[in-house]
């Protein structure tokens, strides 16, 4: 399903010596042909690799916050931008999520894994632990989505969904994106003033970019055989974290995992919404960190 790299794949290789090791700082920049897609990417560190899977309409970059402390701590930081964001240049084939990142795997791991998958990035993450159980050494589901799940049953965040999708249909960004925001980065039972301003504007440009440059392109998609009673297969250590103030979506679809996975644990981090990674970047650092070190 994918190839490795041709004549216009791209690679920028950076080697910078450094007191704590020769290869803390490698860089690799580049695009991977997984079937006809051209598919940007970030590889940077050395040692066990990570590969990390970004939310809807974000990118690579909203996992910047992670990358130095999981190079000093020894491992290979993985990223690329999903079908339909970032630089990422779609082609005519529907590609599976799941092959991509096997794509990846083969490409930049060794003969396992760990994955961290966020938001959309989860449900890839999962998809790819249930089809390729024997690559996968460790999985950290952030605020994941769920192959099929019925969006939303959250009435508030429906409501925001929705008006939305109007938005859009009348050519107004502005107010299409502020109601993403409003469900995601702020979360729908709390006020917009109580997150930090800061936050609020990098995600809100992140998501600009991709409404501005790839609305409408194709994104990967889930397995369509995906089963719940699947998500027993997976056996690999597996941590599970949700914000205290996500959409009730993602409290249900979290205690699904936490309860059909079994060796999983869950885990609220109280304070924050969908993007735990970016609200409070220190923190989940440490948290991550842990489980991958354990």
């Amino acid at each position: 399903m994918y190839m490795n790299k041709t004549a216009l794949f791209l690679i920028l290789s950076v080697w910078i010596l450094a007191a704590c090791g020769p290869d803390q700082d490698y860089f690799e920049e580049g695009f991977l042909k997984v079937d006809d897609h051209d598919i940007h990417y970030i590889v940077e560190g050395s040692g066990d690799p990570v590969l990390m899977l970004h939310g809807g309409y974000l990118s690579l970059d909203s996992w910047d916050g992670q990358v130095v402390p999981l190079k000093e701590a020894g491992y290979r930081c993985i990223r690329y931008d999903e079908l339909g964001h970032g630089q990422t240049e779609v082609g005519g084939k529907i590609t599976n999520g799941y092959e991509i990142v096997n794509a990846f795997a083969e490409e930049f791991g060794d003969d396992k894994i760990s994955v961290i998958g966020l938001s959309w990035g989860g449900i890839q993450a999962v998809d790819f632990a249930i089809n390729y159980p024997e690559k996968v050494e460790k999985l950290i589901l952030v605020s994941p989505g769920m192959n099929g799940w019925d969006w939303f049953q959250d009435s508030i965040a429906h409501n925001n969904f929705i008006r939305g999708r109007v938005a859009i249909a009348n050519g107004d960004t502005t107010i299409a994106i502020m109601r993403f925001c409003k469900n995601w980065v702020v979360g729908p039972q709390r006020d917009v003033f109580e997150v930090d301003e800061d936050l609020r504007q990098v995600i809100y440009d992140k998501v600009e970019y991709n409404y501005n440059h790839n609305w409408g392109k194709p994104w990967s998609v889930p397995d369509e055989d995906f089963d719940r009673v699947q998500l027993a297969d997976i056996k690999v250590p597996t941590l599970i974290l949700r914000g205290e103030h996500d959409v009730q979506d993602i409290a249900q679809i979290t205690h699904i995992y936490a309860q059909a996975i079994p060796n999983a644990e869950l885990l609220e981090i109280s304070g924050v919404a969908h993007y735990p990674n970016m609200e409070i970047t220190e923190q989940f650092n440490n948290i991550i960190l842990e489980f991958l070190q354990e």
